[in-house]
């Protein structure tokens, strides 16, 4: 990777920091992440605003998806109670 790609790299990287940031201090988002033994295996941003209009609608059910591959994740997701449909 060449420097003029680092730096636009760096600058995307702290732009989008940015812009998650404020989202999360205007409860815009939160953001949810699964670690096993110190490392992240999933991380998810959730918007506020689409959870609060799903439950005006009555929806009673909210959906994750994992890579079937990604067993550390699926033992996160099944021990926090989240019920496997397929």
């Amino acid at each position: 990777m060449s420097r003029a790609e680092k730096i636009e790299s760096s600058e995307a990287e702290i732009d989008w920091l940015s812009r998650a940031l404020a989202s999360l201090e205007k409860d815009e988002i939160f953001c949810l992440a699964a670690e096993v033994d110190g490392e992240v295996v999933a991380s998810s941003n959730i918007d506020t605003r689409a959870l609060e209009e799903a439950g005006k609608r009555g929806l009673k059910v909210l959906t994750l998806c994992a890579f079937a591959s990604n067993e550390r994740a699926i033992h996160v997701y099944e021990k926090i109670v989240l019920r496997r449909l397929v």
